[in-house]
């Protein structure tokens, strides 16, 4: 028997009855945009701010295929799981990847990356002496 007055079950059992119904969308949105990116262009490069709390720079595997950059993390939280006792566990850090286009006036072999307070900075220096501005094509 549930109390009315009791706040804090009524929303446990709540989001047990409703928490399945949306599970599968939240869980495909996670996988389909991984950690959030913000992404600024100046004269001279590129930088990618992407948000990887609580991740060591161990753990994370930042590569270069073809014009592609790839970002990994893949972790197994098993022993965390077996020592201790959850009351709730709404998130787990086990693995994501994100990928990016990389634009052809990128120097790929000058790519740095650095992980500072769970934000990576990956900074992609631009060719010297390419113009990436748009160019309008007459229409005839």
């Amino acid at each position: 028997m549930i109390r009315k007055n009791n706040p804090i079950l009524s929303s446990l059992i709540a989001d047990d009855v409703f928490g399945d119904l949306f599970a599968p969308i939240n869980k495909i949105k996670h996988q389909v945009f991984g950690p959030a990116a913000n992404i600024i262009e100046n004269e001279n490069e590129i930088q990618m701010h992407v948000v990887i709390p609580g991740v060591s720079k161990e753990n994370i595997k930042v590569e270069i295929e073809n014009k592609t950059l790839n970002i990994f993390f893949e972790k197994s939280n098993q022993s965390l799981i077996d020592n201790e006792s959850y009351l709730r566990r709404e998130f787990e850090l086990s693995s994501f990847s994100r990928s990016f286009l990389i634009p052809e006036n990128i120097d790929q072999n000058s790519i740095t990356s650095k992980l500072e307070n769970g934000i990576l900075l990956i900074k992609l220096p631009k060719i010297k002496g390419t113009n990436s501005k748009t160019k309008t094509v007459d229409i005839q």
